[in-house]
């Protein structure tokens, strides 16, 4: 199930309304489970609750679009994610031409579906969003843990979203007593390290995976 284009093209909550009627169509058979990766994570995490997945596999996902957490600044240097959105109202660029960053993208759609024309429209639009990004549906580290299904979680070291995989998890722990989410860190790894697959670490998290859904 790919929603990519949907994310990218569309504003919010297009992206969460495909993949949740995609859902409800596959969750017809007895059970389930869901592999995510980066921003798709969001598709996991809000489910229906009366039917959640058998099993979930977060791999570097992305859980907080405000970036408020420090290992934004710590691990700068060794994530390739861009700056934050507390950083955007001075220093973005928003023009056809100009790259998008991903919270702006997930939010407000593509520059094709979504043009800003005036540079009083981009601060109309940046406070819009510093509002936004912290509600539950697009930050899903503000949400509530209960009824989760049994949860993998993969984050490198060096990524920018590790302590938002920390406090997620303790707050995924605290939610679901005797159905703990397993937390794995892989030491100086950046985001989405899983799907460099000549890298001894991916080779590592991958057997892990399968050992968790077989088991």
């Amino acid at each position: 199930m790919a929603l990519v284009n949907s994310t990218i093209e569309y504003p919010f909550p297009s992206a969460l309304n495909d993949a949740l009627a995609a859902y409800i169509y596959l969750t017809e058979t007895k059970s389930s489970l869901f592999i995510e990766e980066s921003e798709e994570q969001k598709k996991t995490i809000y489910s229906p609750e009366d039917k959640p997945p058998a099993k979930a596999v977060l791999m570097s996902p992305w859980l907080d679009l405000s970036g408020k957490s420090s290992s934004w600044t710590r691990n700068a240097k060794t994530c390739f994610l861009p700056q934050t959105v507390s950083d955007l109202t001075s220093k973005v660029i928003y023009s056809e031409d100009s790259p998008q960053h991903p919270s702006l993208m997930y939010i407000f759609g593509s520059h094709k579906y979504n043009k800003i024309c005036s540079y009083t429209e981009l601060e109309k639009r940046l406070e819009h969003l510093k509002v936004l990004v912290d509600h539950p549906l697009i930050s899903p580290i503000n949400s509530k843990f209960n009824n989760f299904p049994k949860t993998l979680l993969q984050v490198g070291g060096g990524e920018a979203l590790l302590d938002d995989s920390m406090e997620f998890a303790k707050k995924y722990n605290s939610a679901n007593r005797g159905n703990l989410l397993k937390l794995e860190v892989f030491e100086n790894m950046f985001h989405d390290f899983q799907l460099f697959f000549w890298l001894e670490q991916s080779d590592k998290a991958f057997k892990s995976i399968k050992n968790f859904l077989e088991n």
